[in-house]
């Protein structure tokens, strides 16, 4: 895969921006072997921008909607719930773990931030948190997938 994340019209990334929801369906309609699909949400019309991109990613299992049946397409992603996209592309290690002091065992997202640690794919901050429900920005998104497709920093 090339590119796989564009700018904005005005000439700026937006490195530091939260990364939106349909800015990342968008991105990862680009790694799609099944390139059509359905998905109704009550937010996003055929018009939206990204209508096909979140069809596509939904209908791949990616991404869900929320149980009041919308998308929510312009809310940032947080790091807990991009770890949880991210893994729909690897399989389960059995014996991924992480000592986070901000993830709890208990926390939904504990073995998503586990195996994606594991993988190598994602880590934590200097004073050992993982600011789960931080929206997590462009930049972060890009070191992310570029560890996933096992490419070096900034190429």
């Amino acid at each position: 895969a090339g590119g796989y994340i564009q700018g904005y019209a005005d000439g700026t990334f937006g490195a530091n921006k939260p990364i939106t929801r349909a800015e990342f369906v968008c991105l990862a309609a680009r790694f799609a072997t099944k390139t059509t699909g359905f998905a109704s949400y009550t937010d996003v019309d055929n018009g939206h921008w990204a209508a096909r991109s979140i069809a596509i990613c939904a209908s791949n299992g990616w991404v869900q909607g929320y149980e009041d049946g919308t998308f929510r397409p312009e809310a940032p992603i947080t790091r807990a719930e991009f770890t949880a996209i991210a893994l729909a592309f690897a399989y389960d290690p059995a014996d991924a773990s992480c000592s986070y002091t901000d993830v709890s065992a208990g926390a939904w997202y504990y073995t998503y931030v586990a195996q994606a640690t594991t993988y190598g794919w994602i880590g934590g901050y200097p004073n050992g948190t993982f600011r789960p429900n931080n929206s997590i920005t462009r930049a972060e998104v890009c070191v992310i997938v570029n560890n996933m497709l096992g490419r070096a920093h900034g190429l």
